[in-house]
């Protein structure tokens, strides 16, 4: 489906009339190991590629319970970062409303890719809300979104939408 452009995340995040960086933000915390990890850093690889296609820069920031890194794409990784990128992880805790934060300093549409386990503070949320500049899209890996991450995301995706045979049909309601 990737190659064919039929991914979700290809028809979600590739408009036109988006503006400005494209933000991910990637749970690594020690909850997200295994599966949940391969899933979001396969994920966040295809959004890199379409990203950087339409000639927009590609800000990840990973975190756990506090931001570890930024990192900055503006051309298309060689093999050695890529397999560099695939072996990050931290493991900690997990803190949203520190990486949100420093993704809305940055101006574009946001991706959230995590497995949802952590709440915000009800004053972060209206913050947020006030703040914003793009979209937020949340992709939930293998659990239902928080009551927290229903509030400040545009749209939520989980894992089965992107797998299920179903999926061309969201396409539809979603563009």
């Amino acid at each position: 489906r990737f190659s064919e452009h039929k991914l979700l995340n290809y028809e979600i995040l590739n408009h036109e009339d988006t503006k400005g960086d494209f933000i991910v933000c990637l749970d690594l915390s020690g909850s997200m190991r295994g599966t949940k990890e391969i899933w979001a850093k396969a994920i966040t690889l295809s959004l890199l590629e379409i990203q950087l296609r339409e000639k927009k820069r590609f800000i990840c920031i990973l975190f756990d319970d506090d931001v570890r890194e930024i990192r900055i794409f503006d051309k298309k990784p060689c093999s050695e970062d890529i397999i560099e990128f695939a072996s990050v992880f931290f493991g900690g805790g997990t803190n949203f409303e520190k990486p949100i934060k420093k993704a809305l300093t940055f101006n574009g549409d946001i991706v959230f890719i995590t497995d949802g386990e952590c709440e915000m503070h009800r004053g972060f949320i209206e913050y947020v809300e006030e703040v914003k500049k793009g979209k937020i899209y949340t992709f939930c890996i293998n659990t239902r979104p928080t009551v927290s991450l229903k509030k400040i995301s545009d749209r939520i995706i989980t894992i089965h939408q992107l797998t299920s045979r179903g999926a061309e049909e969201l396409f539809d309601t979603i563009i």
